[in-house]
């Protein structure tokens, strides 16, 4: 079977000669060269394409780590999964959940999740559970509370007074002296 030839027109550069009509060079084509193009599926992954690429290391982890994240769905449940990060190291798993509900979630599972992944032929030999940290949030602006309004009573205002009369420094006997100011109600 022959090769296939396509007539493309695309913008030439403009060296004034071969040019047509329009300002575009005809040139042709190959179905072989156009072919990468046109695919079976219209959608593929990133991951699938990353993994597909030759000589590149990553894309081998890339599929190894897409099958283990499945893995993990599958056998902590949905809502376990949408809850935690895993990081495989060979036969340990670090489990990172969102909150101390979820870390706990696990670690009562722990034994049911791990058979889970013996029997999907993941061999993993512990999981190890930390907690996401929490974002440092800023306190709560509180009012400031107001100072208290604590009174005197008749006598130990008198007392402070009597004290200040008979004070050396000017200063601190006009302090105690407003001390003394918050003198309840007298009552007669």
């Amino acid at each position: 079977m022959g090769a296939q030839t396509a007539e493309v027109c695309g913008p030439a550069p403009q060296t004034g000669r071969g040019l047509t009509g329009t300002g575009f060079k005809k040139r042709k084509y190959t179905a072989e060269a156009l072919n990468f193009i046109m695919v079976d599926n219209p959608f593929t992954r990133v991951g699938n394409l990353i993994a597909e690429v030759p000589g590149l290391k990553e894309g081998a982890d890339v599929a190894a780590a897409n099958a283990e994240q499945m893995a993990w769905q599958a056998a902590a449940g949905k809502d376990i999964a949408e809850h935690t990060v895993i990081r495989p190291d060979k036969d340990r798993w670090q489990v990172i959940a969102d909150t101390p509900v979820w870390g706990d979630a696990v670690r009562q599972r722990q034994n049911d999740i791990l058979s889970a992944l013996h029997r999907a032929n993941i061999e993993v030999s512990a999981l190890l559970i930390k907690i996401r940290p929490r974002a440092a949030s800023t306190p709560a602006s509180e009012p400031i509370a107001k100072p208290s309004t604590r009174t005197l009573d008749s006598e130990t205002a008198d007392l402070l007074v009597e004290t200040a009369d008979n004070l050396k420094s000017l200063d601190l006997a006009e302090a105690v002296k407003r001390l003394s100011l918050h003198r309840g109600q007298k009552s007669d």
